[in-house]
């Protein structure tokens, strides 16, 4: 498939361009989440990537102030200068291959909210805060900040440091098992790659049939490496003449699933990966498609009508859907029977919403203006 054709654009964020691929460095050398060994040994310097204000320390190697050095860098000619660019990191639709087995749902034993607490806010200030992504490999959280556009991470308890920044404005995260997040990129109308080790970041899909994708918004990952994901019409993104959800399996061959849905916005699998679930912001309800073993998806249909703006969805081990919605966390039975909301902060909505820690027990909530947490009864999917 080559380079696609809005990967050989540049992105301008401040005084710096980043060109197709992005290393910069963490905000902590010694605390950062990655994998210093791994990170050392793929010799990828976040010094050489010279990204103007950010700190100098490198991935797993050492430090450097602007063309910093942690061995080989990775590619050849990247620029060791102040506002450098990097080169392409590889071509897309390099996709991880299955290494968890879907599971069918547990019994659920009663309300997975009974007694569950309010939403504790673990960081405040954020512009606009989406997207997050548990990382079993490393117990670690990351989420972004659109308005501001950035990526973060949250060591827990609550230890928050700045990851990447996101001059294409990432939106919704996902991990793919293979230490990479999938980030949707809305700004930059493409779905990445982002290698967590070495940052390096690649573009995976932004076009559908040789025309731009619009703004994608949300993803999730199977177990099989397929991609999901969203993307709607936004007012200033809307490249294809309609919203669709796509899927993006292991062999890079970018499919449309429906473009059924006027405004698909969080997604998310069943445990089973049997059902595709699909917020409706347009219509406040969350729709859900059956995946098919073999050829293309029938089409969508109504599960259950939430309250307005419904965004990310969580899904826990019973099947039960968590849905960020303006007034808080609506929490549904797989067949749409409310449980419950865990109400949002005050002055705040939620935005998106995952499982993770230790147990998989602590639901995190990315709002507005917040990163929350609160406990829940089952563990989710991360």
């Amino acid at each position: 498939m080559g380079v696609p054709k809005s990967s050989r654009l540049a992105l301008l964020s401040g005084s710096w361009i980043v060109t197709l691929a992005v290393t910069s460095a963490c905000s902590e050398e010694r605390d950062s989440p990655t994998n210093d060994a791994a990170a050392g040994s793929s010799g990828v310097a976040a010094g050489s990537a010279g990204v103007g204000a950010q700190p100098s320390a490198s991935v797993g190697g050492t430090q450097g102030g602007g063309g910093g050095s942690g061995g080989a860098t990775a590619g050849a000619g990247q620029s060791g200068s102040s506002g450098g660019s990097q080169p392409v990191s590889g071509a897309p639709g390099a996709l991880p291959t299955a290494i968890c087995p879907p599971r069918p749902p547990l019994s659920s034993p009663g309300s997975p909210i009974q007694g569950t607490g309010p939403l504790t806010a673990v960081k405040s200030g954020l512009g606009f805060g989406e997207g997050p992504a548990w990382i079993e490999q490393t117990g670690v959280l990351y989420f972004t900040d659109v308005s501001n556009k950035k990526i973060l991470w949250l060591q827990p308890p609550a230890k928050v440091s700045d990851f990447l920044p996101s001059p294409g404005a990432a939106d919704g995260l996902a991990g793919d098992f293979r230490g990479g997040l999938i980030a949707c990129e809305i700004g930059a109308h493409r779905v990445a790659r982002i290698d967590i080790a070495s940052q390096l970041i690649t573009s995976v899909a932004d076009e559908y049939l040789g025309t731009a994708l619009n703004a994608p918004n949300d993803a999730v990952v199977a177990c099989d490496g397929t991609i999901y994901f969203t993307d709607p019409e936004n007012t200033d993104h809307r490249e294809l003449g309609f919203a669709g959800v796509y899927r993006l399996p292991p062999s890079g061959e970018l499919e449309l699933v429906t473009k059924g849905i006027s405004f698909p916005n969080g997604i998310a699998l069943s445990p089973d990966e049997k059902q595709l679930y699909v917020a409706h912001s347009g219509a406040a309800s969350v729709w859900v498609l059956d995946v098919p073993d073999a050829g293309a998806f029938a089409g969508a249909r109504k599960l259950v009508d939430t309250a307005p703006q419904p965004d990310g969805i969580a899904i826990d081990d019973a099947g039960n859907l968590y849905v960020a919605t303006e007034i808080g966390v609506q929490v549904f039975q797989p067949n749409g029977t409310p449980w419950g909301t865990i109400a949002a902060a005050p002055g705040d909505k939620t935005t998106n919403c995952t499982f993770g820690g230790a147990d998989r027990k602590t639901l995190y909530v990315t709002g507005a203006t917040a990163l929350y947490e609160t406990r829940v009864q089952l563990p989710g999917v991360p």
